[in-house]
Order: C-alpha cells, then sequence, then structure tokens
C-alpha cells in the first residue's frame, strides 16, 4: 500500500557563546556552556490529520508549535551530559530520561568508584503529544532528518578565535573543522512513557563505531590520566571514570618506567600514563568481566525501511506521549573544547512506517 507521509518538523537554530575562552582544558568536563538554542518551531506538514501538542488536552492538538507562541522549553545554554546508568531510571519506568552531569562528580570512593550527579539543564528535553486519525506506526524518517553543521557561521567564528589567537597551533581551517565536527558529538533521544510499552531510544546521527560511556581521562589538565592512592595497599592506580561494570575485577599493568609520551593531539581523552600509577588495562580487564558499558544507540541508516529499528504506535484519536531529547554526549570523543562555539541547524522528521 501507498502510505502518505506525516512530517513533523523539529527545526533548532544555535548561536554561540559570546566568546570562545582557552582558559579551560582541553576536556569535556571543564568546557562551558557553547550553544545557545536560538529559534523553535514544530510543524506538521501532511494532508492526514496528525496533530502535535506540549499537553495532552485534545483542545490543544494543533499542526504547528511556535517558540514565544506555545509552551517550548528553552535551553538557556548547552553542556555536556551523559545517557550512562540509563538502565537505572528505565528500570524504575520514570517518566523522563535521567542524563548525568560530566562537568561535576561527588568525588572518589574509596575504591576508585567515581560518582556522578544527574542533572536537569544543558540540553533539550520536553515532552510532546501525538494525535493521529488512524491506528498507525511512526518513526523518524532519516531521510528528512539532519544535524549538520552551520557551515557559513561556523567559517566566520574561525576566523575571529584566529584573529584572537585562541588556538595559535591551528590553520583557520582547523579550527573551523574543529566546530563542524561537533555535530559528531550530538544525540537524539525519544522516551516513550508508556505503562505498555515503554521504551527508549538513542540515535546517534554519524554513528561511526561504539561510543563507550567510561575509561581514563585527565581531569586536572597536567596531561596524565587521573589516578588515586588505594589506602589498602598504598599504591596509586588509575582512575576508571564512567559507567563500568564489575569494577572491582580491573587488571592493571605495573607502572610506566620512563617518562610517558602523548601520540597525537592531547584532550582529556588522550594524556599521558604517569610512572608512579598503575596502569588500567581495559583489554584483560574485559576479559574478567570488567567492562566499560558501550553507549546504546542506534543511527540513521537503522531507522530506514519497512521495518525500522525503532517505530512508535498510535491509536486513532488517543494521544501518545514522547520525551525528545537533544545533548551533547560528553563521552564522544568529539565532545572537546574545539567544537566550543559552534552552530548547528536541527532538523526532526517523522513519517509514517505502516498502518495497523
Amino acid at each position: 500500500m501507498n502510505f502518505k507521509k506525516i512530517i513533523v518538523g523539529l527545526y533548532i537554530g544555535l548561536i554561540s557563546t559570546c566568546c570562545l575562552s582557552v582558559s579551560f582544558s582541553l576536556a569535556w568536563y571543564l568546557s562551558s556552556a557553547n550553544l545557545f538554542v536560538n529559534t523553535i518551531s514544530i510543524e506538521i506538514k501532511d494532508t492526514r490529520d496528525l496533530k502535535i501538542s506540549t499537553s495532552s488536552d485534545i483542545e490543544t492538538f494543533k499542526r504547528e508549535l511556535v517558540e514565544g507562541v506555545d509552551d517550548l522549553y528553552r535551553v538557556d545554554k548547552y553542556q555536556p551530559v551523559s545517557s550512562m546508568y540509563s538502565s537505572l531510571w528505565m528500570s524504575e519506568k520514570l517518566d523522563k530520561p535521567l542524563f548525568r552531569d560530566c562537568s561535576s562528580q561527588l568525588g572518589i570512593s574509596s575504591d576508585g568508584t567515581p560518582r556522578y550527579d544527574t542533572i536537569e539543564h544543558g540540553f533539550f528535553s520536553q515532552e510532546f503529544y501525538l494525535l493521529a486519525d488512524d491506528d498507525l506506526y511512526v518513526t523518524l524518517d532519516p531521510l528528512n532528518t539532519s544535524i549538520r553543521p552551520d557551515r557559513t557561521a561556523n567559517a566566520e567564528t574561525a576566523k575571529e578565535a584566529k584573529k584572537k589567537n585562541l588556538f595559535p597551533n591551528k590553520t583557520v581551517e582547523e579550527v573551523e573543522q574543529g566546530l563542524n565536527d561537533l555535530v559528531n558529538a550530538l544525540r537524539i533521544s525519544i522516551l516513550v512513557p508508556s505503562e505498555t510499552s515503554y521504551n527508549y531510544i538513542i540515535i546517534d546521527p554519524y554513528k561511526n563505531g561504539t561510543t563507550k560511556l567510561g575509561g581514563l581521562l585527565d581531569n586536572n589538565n597536567d596531561k596524565y590520566y587521573d589516578f588515586y592512592n588505594n589506602k589498602n595497599d598504598g599504591f596509586n592506580y588509575e582512575i576508571i571514570y564512567g559507567e563500568v561494570e564489575n569494577r572491582n575485577l580491573a587488571v592493571y599493568d605495573e607502572p610506566i618506567e620512563s617518562e610517558d609520551v602523548v601520540n597525537g593531539e592531547y584532550s582529556a581523552f588522550n594524556a599521558k600514563h604517569h610512572t608512579s600509577a598503575y596502569r588500567f588495562n581495559e583489554e584483560k580487564s574485559a576479559g574478567y568481566g570488567c567492562k566499560i558499558k558501550d553507549e546504546e544507540s542506534i543511527s540513521f541508516a537503522e531507522l530506514e525501511g519497512v521495518n525500522p529499528k525503532w517505530q512508535l504506535a498510535l491509536k486513532r484519536n488517543e494521544p501518545t506521549k514522547i520525551v525528545l531529547s537533544i545533548y551533547v554526549e560528553g563521552w564522544d570523543l568529539d565532545s572537546i573544547n574545539s567544537t566550543m562555539g559552534a552552530k548547528f541547524i536541527n532538523e526532526l522528521t517523522f513519517k509514517i512506517v505502516r498502518e495497523m
């Protein structure tokens, strides 16, 4: 059957912060907020009767939502957050996703376990309701959904950054590329907080391999991976940040005997091993059951075809609630300070997969 397509478009324009400061270390966890939401509009584009609202009240549904007119969430500023530990709130079937604060921690326990607080700001997240005139399934349309850099704006920002000598070792073209790479760290997530079909999906538009929600970091910007002192044996061990399964089974190698070097460009993700600390061996640890959590995300490609990996069931004239979030995943390797000041354009489109 040849079904018509229903489109729900979300348009988000972003402007950069007023400055690009070199006082921050090259690390996602210390970056200042680098994005502001400028405009939001949500629109239905189809001849069929599909409407949208921020309320379940039938009288509030219409074909277009516009910032300043409708009740749309305003993001004052973005900051890197993480979806790590999502299985905890999903097991409780919470009605909104919880993200972890990547910019601060609650300290390191005596066994070297970092603790993270949840965060309520620094990302776009809002509940919406869809209302259809028939029983059908919808999904995000990968052909008409995109998160792409605003290349014109980023080119101008790169020139200004070089004029201020904020990146002395990079060309204008390299600075511009760093700004454009911000889109690689962006995520779209959709929570369906239904009692009968509770589900959550994370979409990594430019997915290339797996993002690990943990690992070694240089938190204090001294170009060495962080370590802690184990009070039981008095030795120093590198800290394994993020979500880690069976942390107590971690395997460590002997400290290096001579000064280490950084291979490639330094960042919080790419630093040196300290001569006084036992080094975390991720491969050996995984063999013993100590594994860093992989981000459970899908790509746009997995939304294509007649049986996409994520589908949303809509019942005729019954409002269906979703929680849409757009955020910077702090554990993505592209989430570093070279992206600060970037601008991007986001367009989301839903389409009918099939009728029930």
